[in-house]
């Protein structure tokens, strides 16, 4: 057998990029000597071990290249935070060196079974072992960019949360001030906290989360109805009786708050919304436990002023209520005035989303347990609770004294993933359409085939179709079907468990530059 002949030019330019390489890693290797950080220096092995292999095959040259250009990067970047932080790197810095290094170890152990191969050494001049090595040199440039990328939103993320405390804390500072000098005695509350309060969320698409929709809509009319994945309590199976208390369980990316917030939205359109309260990590008052009951207590006197005049003598009476443990916030400010007006309070259902997100477990715990120890005695208040299956959640839920005080609906992505399917489909077939028609593109775009692949990369996950279709429309490329390409091709050229990384590393390595704040918080909670 004869090896192909190479072109000489192309062979010169590849044996220039090997030098490039081995220089760029000679020098990762002394600043990795230098800083002295854990495990990274024996990481320059894995590399030099990938270069062994490259100098003996058919790698492609542009990915030399950029794995010369990535390791440099790293380079300056390890070198530049040793010098900020001296010999104590910051644990979030390690932490993503070790992820970094976790992904070297998964390239070396590849590595070395491809080296370990029948006749390896004597056929790697081949095309299909070349392509091979190739595809360990992307491996490394993506591990690369997936640190730097992670950093990058990190600090962003950080400046973000920085500069809303700045905002907010003084605000929650001047309405308690405001409060005591008016005498109008109205709980603390987070404004935000609203289902509207930020434009960024959305209603479900029309005709889609179908059966998951009717089934709250009916709990909350005090009618029974069943969803797939869905666990009825005993108290919840009665057809006369249904508990005061639904659970919405979800794993991340389920679609739990655009759910969530669609139910609010028609309560509200309806008149019967009492009050919301949507967690968010990112939001110094909305992820504090300690005001989710004043601001319940503050939305329940808009909507019933009776309600409001109990809530204002009482918080006059005792104006350090407001800042004691939730058990006796809920017991003074909801459940006393509640008990006093029962006959003439009209029905609502009040929402409560995502309180997974809320700092203090232990107060979120508690806040859970004494709705719970109350399910008997809420009517006519409905509460829709909403979360991640967090271990201080479900360790409440799962409390046997509970068994009967709530009803639950799974919303696991595995379980429900015939309806998702169907439903993301449809979203995704919405969605790109009204992108289409935005840019003037010729219809039918994109084809079914288009929706079939990226249907499959969402991997049955609303929250990765949603991202999809911002990452097709993003207008600072404008140019929907280039983004939609290269969707289609990293989906096409990865196996199915390489999918969603392959989405969310597009994303990343084309459009980190111009998202938004919150976007790039959203990024940050994923990765």
């Amino acid at each position: 057998m004869h090896r192909p002949r190479v072109n000489l030019r192309s062979g010169k330019a590849a044996n220039a990029a090997v030098v490039h390489l081995k220089q760029a890693l000679d020098v990762f290797n002394n600043v990795a000597g230098n800083v002295g950080v854990p495990g990274l220096q024996a990481g320059v092995g894995v590399l030099s071990a990938v270069l062994g292999m490259i100098q003996k095959s058919h790698a492609n040259t542009e990915s030399i290249k950029e794995m010369a250009a990535r390791v440099e990067e790293l380079t300056r970047m390890v070198q530049e935070s040793a010098e900020l932080q001296g010999e104590n790197i910051s644990a979030s810095m390690q932490a993503r060196i070790n992820q970094l290094l976790e992904s070297w170890n998964a390239i070396n152990v590849e590595a070395q079974s491809l080296k370990s191969r029948h006749k390896f050494w004597r056929i790697l001049g081949s095309d299909g072992e070349g392509e091979k090595v190739t595809g360990l040199v992307q491996r490394v440039s993506m591990s690369i960019d997936a640190f730097t990328a992670v950093g990058v939103i990190a600090i962003e993320a950080g400046l973000n949360r920085a500069e809303r405390r700045i905002d907010v804390i003084p605000d929650v500072t001047v309405q308690r001030l405001l409060t005591h000098l008016e005498g109008s005695f109205v709980p603390p509350h987070a404004a935000r906290a609203q289902f509207d309060g930020y434009p960024e969320r959305n209603a479900c698409l029309g005709g889609t989360r179908t059966d998951i929709l009717e089934t709250i809509s009916t709990w909350a009319a005090g009618r029974l109805g069943q969803a797939p994945g869905e666990t009825a309590n005993s108290a919840g199976s009665s057809t006369h009786q249904q508990p005061n208390i639904l659970w919405l369980d979800g794993v991340p990316g389920t679609g739990k708050t655009t759910i969530s917030y669609t139910i609010a939205k028609q309560c509200h359109d309806r008149g019967i919304l009492g009050a919301s309260f949507f967690c968010s990590r990112f939001d110094a008052d909305c992820s504090k436990p300690s005001m989710i009951f004043t601001t319940i207590a503050h939305r329940l006197g808009l909507f019933c002023e009776a309600y409001k005049d109990r809530v204002t003598k009482i918080i006059k009476k005792d104006p350090d209520l407001v800042d004691s443990q939730v058990s006796r916030q809920f017991e003074e400010l909801i459940l006393r005035p509640l008990e006093l007006l029962r006959d003439s309070f009209p029905p609502c259902v009040i929402v409560i989303d995502a309180l997974d997100e809320c700092q203090q477990p232990r107060v979120t715990s508690e806040i859970l347990s004494t709705l719970l120890d109350h399910a008997q005695n809420l009517s006519p208040l409905r509460f829709l609770v909403t979360s991640r299956p967090e271990r201080h959640i479900t360790v409440v839920f799962d409390a046997p004294r509970y068994r009967n005080a709530f009803r639950k609906i799974l919303l696991h992505a595995d379980e429900l993933q015939p309806v998702t399917t169907t439903d993301i489909k449809q979203y995704l077939s919405v969605s790109l359409s009204h992108i289409g028609l935005y840019f003037g593109l010729a219809e039918p775009w994109p084809d079914g085939a288009d929706i079939e692949v990226l249907s499959r990369m969402t991997g049955g996950l609303f929250i990765c179709a949603a991202t999809a279709a911002k990452f097709i429309e993003d207008p600072h490329f404008n140019d929907p079907n280039g983004q939609l390409t290269k969707l289609i091709t990293a989906a096409n050229s990865h196996g199915s468990h390489q999918l969603l990384d392959r989405l969310y590393l597009e994303v990343l390595k084309t459009a980190l530059a111009n998202v938004s704040a919150d976007l790039s918080e959203r990024l940050q909670t994923i990765l």
